[in-house]
């Protein structure tokens, strides 16, 4: 019995090997390129497919190192690949000399459609005094309606000669100051040297209920936490009181004015009784039009009442976020 469920865990632990494996893999994974990174180099890149099936393969730059895209030709970067065969593409480099001071990345991944592949990397390093120093400018946020996703608009400067790569770290805070939510995004942001970089995060608040708050926005650079005393108050607002309705008097009075008038005529023109004369209609027209007037008068009259009454329940109720005028 020990041997037999040895035996199958032995099994399930060579599944679960060959599901995490590759099925396009790729040689070399690592080039180091010389002092001389800046020539014109040429590569071989052999991609090797060994699934029961064809596949269409696509070469991409990572996008850690997509600033370096403009420097790479990689012939062919779109192919088919039939099963258990691989491919030889060729890959040129010509990269500048001025590049911040710093060890650089060239990583290119081939991707199907079920699948991504073996990424290969071509790196190499520019001599230089790093002085890395990536500073916070500003970030703002809006209210926002109840469930809703909260957008924080960013911007950092760096202001040192290296690339700045921060990983972001949102905190949420409630009006105690204590913190109720984190996030902690896995994607690192890319600044590249003397530049501003702006851009917008996406922090899913459908689990934040109607109330004040505070978010706070932290960076993780170059290993350490780097926080910025920049803070920003934000509203959930109930999705039920974000609107606004206004119904105005002068608009039910000229409603009413134009009912009663279409009454008047109607009657006028279909139940004119014994009044054959047509002074006396007209008579009778100008009576009814009075009388309808009268109604409509009354009718404002009440609607004033109401508004009056359902403003002061709102006010007193929902903080005045519904409004009859």
């Amino acid at each position: 019995m020990f041997f037999l469920r040895k035996g199958v865990y032995l099994v399930i632990f060579l599944i679960l090997l060959s599901s995490s494996s590759f099925a396009l893999k790729v040689f070399p994974t690592l080039t180091k390129l010389g002092d001389d990174y800046y020539n014109k180099h040429s590569f071989i890149l052999t991609i090797l497919n060994d699934e029961p099936n064809s596949k269409r393969v696509i070469l991409t730059i990572d996008p850690d190192s997509y600033y370096l895209k403009d420097y790479v030709e990689i012939e062919p970067s779109d192919f088919m690949l039939e099963s258990n065969s691989k491919i030889n593409v060729q890959v040129t480099t010509r990269f500048p000399k001025d590049l911040s001071p710093e060890l650089h990345q060239l990583i290119i991944k081939p991707l199907s459609q079920d699948s991504e592949g073996e990424k290969t990397v071509y790196e190499f390093k520019v001599p230089g005094i790093a002085k890395p120093n990536l500073q916070f400018e500003s970030f703002s946020v809006k209210d926002i309606p109840e469930g809703d996703s909260l957008i924080l608009n960013i911007t950092l400067n760096n202001k040192g000669n290296v690339i700045a790569k921060a990983y972001p770290h949102i905190f949420i805070y409630d009006t105690g100051n204590n913190i109720i939510d984190e996030l902690k995004y896995k994607s690192k942001v890319l600044v590249m040297p003397f530049k501003k970089y702006v851009f917008d995060l996406r922090y899913d608040a459908s689990n934040l209920v109607v109330g004040n708050y505070k978010a706070k926005l932290e960076f993780d650079y170059n290993g350490n936490l780097k926080t910025s005393d920049l803070e920003q108050n934000f509203k959930v607002i109930g999705s039920n009181t974000n609107k606004s309705f206004s119904f105005s008097s002068g608009f039910l009075i000229k409603i009413g004015a134009l009912i009663a008038f279409l009454l008047a005529i109607a009657s006028f023109v279909l139940f004119p009784g014994k009044k054959t004369n047509k002074t006396d209609r007209f008579k009778y027209l100008d009576k009814r039009i009075s009388k309808l007037d009268k109604e409509v008068n009354d009718l404002v009259h009440l609607t004033h009442n109401f508004i009056e009454d359902a403003n002061k329940w709102f006010n007193d109720n929902l903080n005045g976020r519904f409004k009859f005028e």
